[in-house]
């Protein structure tokens, strides 16, 4: 049995309710051979980790079977980031994944991850580095980093259009994955260099409600669902994870207030897959103009369209008046299809080529590789 003690500085006790403290315990007490291996270091509260790991047998079984049909679909190159314990590994290998590479940056795990190749030989690979940082560093990094490039070059390299190059499984509770994923995705850098790369994530509510499926637009999420499909496959409970999350503090006052408990403690599994015609729809530079586009204009809510344009090009709004647009209109009012529509208007105006607008992206791009 796992005993409590006076010492409660690892758990970080005196920020948890008794009833969360009850129920992490008995958590613990269910399965000695986990309690065991689990490091002390992530038996710790947080608002959000860098590096999270799967710690639940049932939920690893969950999260495999939610993923797995659609998975099984393509296995060109099955990465896992975080393997931890191995518990996902070891599921994806009995659904049938032929092969997968695993990234994992804390050595403590080695040996739990050496038995499991031990167990399914020729089929695993363990590497020490950290995937995640790679994704969510500034875009330079994979770049100038030697341990990056190698990570790159296993990758085959494949057209846009056709399957998917990489599937990138694991837990990923840090929110500037979302925002780097789309630069490497409009700028074609990173892993988006050699093709179109699936990801198969659990993420935590605040990166759900506030980039992926948020009430109301803003720029990462439109963003977001104009570069990516995504599925939504179920849900998983936050306490099947450490370092153990405290959803209500990472997510904004407004936002804590309408969700139920139940939702704010899910973690979601997802699929998000760039789009395959997305470099049809969008010709040249036009990708990077929107994404400019989009920047410029929902960096703070409430931003009126005729007022934020009339800045960049004058006299713009007698256009816009004309395409039923009022000097009220916001742009969090419009649709993601009302959004890219008024892209093209604005980038049909013979002003555009010669506007400050253009001028201000190229300093922009230079920006985008600092996030």
């Amino acid at each position: 049995m796992c005993t409590k003690t006076n010492n409660v500085k690892n758990l970080n006790e005196e920020k948890w309710s008794k009833r969360e403290v009850d129920k992490f315990y008995k958590f613990l007490e269910t399965d000695a051979e986990l309690r065991n291996s689990i490091p002390k270091k992530y038996l710790k509260t947080t608002t959000q980790s860098l590096n999270s790991y799967l710690i639940n047998r049932e939920g690893a079984k969950k999260f495999v079977s939610l993923i797995k049909d659609d998975l099984l679909q393509n296995l060109t190159n099955v990465v896992e980031v975080n393997p931890g314990l191995g518990l996902l590994t070891k599921e994806l290998l009995k659904a049938g994944v032929p092969f997968i590479n695993l990234y994992e940056k804390d050595s403590v795990f080695y040996n739990q991850l050496e038995k499991l190749s031990n167990t399914f030989p020729d089929r695993v690979t363990v590497t020490n580095g950290d995937l995640i940082h790679l994704m969510t560093a500034p875009v330079s990094y994979s770049v100038h980093n030697s341990i990056a490039m190698s990570m790159l070059k296993v990758i085959e390299k494949r057209k846009w259009e056709e399957v998917s190059c990489l599937q990138i499984i694991g837990t990923i509770f840090n929110n500037q994955f979302i925002r780097n994923i789309i630069l490497n995705t409009v700028f074609q850098r990173s892993f988006m260099m050699y093709g179109r790369v699936t990801f198969y994530i659990a993420v935590p509510s605040f990166i759900w409600f506030e980039w992926v499926a948020p009430a109301d637009l803003n720029s990462v999420t439109v963003m977001l669902k104009t570069l990516f499909n995504y599925k939504h496959f179920g849900n998983l409970d936050n306490q099947m994870f450490v370092p153990w999350l405290r959803p209500k503090r990472a997510l904004s006052k407004k936002l804590a207030g309408k969700l139920s408990t139940e939702d704010m403690n899910a973690i979601y599994i997802l699929k998000l897959e760039p789009k395959p015609d997305l470099y049809k729809a969008f010709n040249g530079e036009e990708l990077v103009y929107f994404w400019h586009f989009v920047r410029n204009n929902f960096y703070k809510p409430h931003i009126r369209v005729i007022p934020s344009l009339e800045k960049i090009m004058p006299g713009c709004g007698i256009n816009l008046i004309a395409k039923d647009y009022t000097i009220f209109t916001e742009f969090t009012e419009l649709n993601l299809k009302q959004i890219y529509d008024l892209f093209c208007e604005f980038k049909s105006w013979p002003e555009f080529k010669n506007s400050v607008f253009i001028s201000s992206i190229h300093e922009c791009e230079k920006l985008s590789t600092m996030y």
